[in-house]
């Protein structure tokens, strides 16, 4: 007995400083962190890389990476009408990952108008596009690089995303666009396979899911789990002048998680390797026979279950992910979050920073990054570190 509590106290010793094995200062980290106004289109997502102090926010259809005082330090524009969204990034090279999409609904032609595309007479499918966008974080060492020109961002096609956005299913004995209610894609999590302790060598993609009321085929969030080197060996440098086709040709997996109605899906997807779990912040659903939380917390210790998806014609059995519980011991537990789906990132030891929207008079946006911690005890989960 004495013997496995030891044991057990140096697994716990080794596993604190191997999560701090950086010997970051987690006290002495910004509280809040200010970013001028940019463009009229808000934050979408935040990812910070801790070993050299910067910060990377997208603004829908623009990029920038800021140090820790807010002072801008690079940017990429000139996407071409890309709605840029969740930001990951891998620490262990350097590279930051987004969700991309080229798509000609309302937002869609609003980018492209912003972008001095035509916004009418599009060609749906040659011009949308569903990607994993990547950048290298040391080439973004200056303001305005240009995207179109520079190379600086690539572009991996994921067809199973356009396929199912393009998809028409019977439900509710009607016929509809959008298999599971699919409108593109929104998080992105680097992280290691589920369950494993290993490297961070796949990457999670989250679909964007329509919130609407009518169907019941969008009461699940769908994750898509590539393996990085496929994503990265098949991404090809963006051009103006043609969307390409060239990705996975599949995911390695498709994971069905319960959650409930949302509005347009997971917004940020967040890996947290002091917990081990993916964190999926979301804009409240409109089903009120749901909770209907803005927090959700995947399991990443539980193995997949095999299960009947409901809702769904016709009847389809696939791999299930399992819900953290909160202490209100919901069917589908989550959190009344202070933020998140504009931007979650974690950064160890139970802190994330959230980047917070906001609009200046003259409609130009602008966002707080803030620091959290995490405390899943609360209601809200998160508690403002002040």
């Amino acid at each position: 007995m004495k013997r496995a509590k030891y044991i057990l106290s140096l697994l716990f010793v080794s596993l604190i400083y191997t999560l701090n094995a950086r010997g970051i200062d987690y006290e002495k980290l910004p509280r809040a962190i200010n970013i001028a106004p940019q463009d009229k289109f808000h934050v979408q997502g935040v990812a910070v890389d801790m070993d050299n102090e910067v910060i990377y926010l997208s603004f829908t259809s623009s990029l920038i990476k800021t140090d820790f005082q807010g002072n801008i330090i690079g940017s990429v524009v000139n996407m071409g009408g890309c709605h840029l969204g969740c930001l990951s990034f891998n620490q262990e090279d350097g590279t930051l990952y987004a969700s991309c999409e080229y798509k000609s609904d309302e937002i869609g032609r609003s980018l492209r108008k912003s972008a001095g595309k035509s916004a009418v007479s599009v060609d749906e499918t040659n011009e949308t596009g569903f990607y994993v966008a990547s950048f290298k974080g040391s080439d973004i060492n200056r303001t305005n690089i240009d995207a179109a020109t520079s190379g600086v961002m690539k572009l991996a096609f994921l067809p199973q995303v356009f396929n199912d956005y393009f998809a028409e299913v019977r439900n509710n004995g009607k016929t509809m666009k959008h298999r599971f209610g699919c409108s593109g894609i929104d998080g992105t999590a680097v992280a290691p396979k589920l369950g494993s302790k290993g490297k961070n060598d796949r990457l999670f993609v989250a679909y964007g899911i329509y919130g609407d009321t009518t169907r019941t085929d969008n009461d699940y969030q769908v994750l898509l789990e590539y393996n990085l080197k496929g994503v990265n060996r098949m991404s090809q440098a963006y051009s103006a002048v043609a969307l390409h086709r060239t990705g996975p040709s599949k995911p390695e997996n498709i994971y069905f998680v319960k959650t409930g109605n949302t509005t347009y899906g997971v917004q940020n997807l967040n890996y947290d390797s002091f917990t081990g779990n993916l964190f999926m912040a979301v804009y409240k659903g409109k089903k009120s026979q749901w909770p209907n939380y803005n927090l959700y917390v995947v399991n990443g210790h539980k193995k997949p279950i095999k299960r009947i998806i409901q809702g769904v014609e016709p009847e389809l059995s696939a791999k299930t992910l399992s819900l953290v519980g909160n202490n209100r011991h919901d069917v589908t537990p989550g959190w009344n979050a202070p933020g998140g789906s504009t931007g979650l990132c974690s950064i160890g030891d139970g802190y994330f920073y959230m980047a917070k929207n906001a609009k200046n008079k003259d409609g130009r946006q602008y966002c707080t990054v803030e620091l959290y911690k995490w405390m899943p005890e609360n209601e809200a989960g998160f508690v403002k570190v002040k």
